[in-house]
């Protein structure tokens, strides 16, 4: 069966698609990475000052949680949002991929679900429990210990009155 040139344009087109959503999935995922980045180097450097600087200031320890919290809280919205806009060009590429497939198949020619099926078959049988773990939680998840690690130096001027007060409620 002879291909025809629009067929041929259908194609051609439809790949174009396909690699354009690509190469969007792929930025969106460059920038969470290099946002990221920033970010826990902002953090590091906070935590390292504030540790410099000694407990002398309880205001210095508040402004620094405060403003470390605010880093760890940006950083799951950034990177949530980043999460998102990726899985929207994965969607649209996943769509402009059963297209291309469903017209392969109207040629008469090999599909190409079958074949990235093989590589996903072996892939789940060589990281069974990996497979399972969504990257973007790993990612919030290190923004929250950041958030974590904000809160301890917020409360962390204050524990010794935390201490007395909790003591207080025992003898009670």
């Amino acid at each position: 069966m002879p291909i025809l040139d629009e067929d041929k344009a259908f194609l051609d087109l439809a790949w174009k698609m396909y690699n354009e959503q690509a190469t969007q999935a792929r930025q969106h995922e460059t920038l969470r990475s290099n946002i990221s980045t920033i970010l826990f180097t902002l953090a590091g450097t906070i935590v390292g000052l504030s540790e410099f600087r000694g407990t002398e200031a309880t205001f210095s320890n508040v402004t620094i949680g405060g403003f470390l919290l605010l880093t760890g809280l940006f950083g799951i919205l950034i990177s949530s949002k980043l999460y998102e806009r990726n899985r929207f060009h994965i969607e649209r590429l996943k769509a402009y991929r059963r297209a291309i497939d469903d017209k392969l198949k109207q040629l008469g020619i090999q599909q190409l679900s079958p074949i990235g099926k093989l590589g996903d078959t072996e892939h789940s049988e060589k990281y069974p429990r990996l497979e399972n773990v969504r990257l973007n939680v790993l990612w919030n998840r290190a923004f929250a210990f950041i958030c974590l690690i904000s809160l301890w130096l917020l409360i962390e001027p204050y524990k010794q009155q935390i201490i007395d007060f909790a003591s207080s409620l025992q003898r009670t």
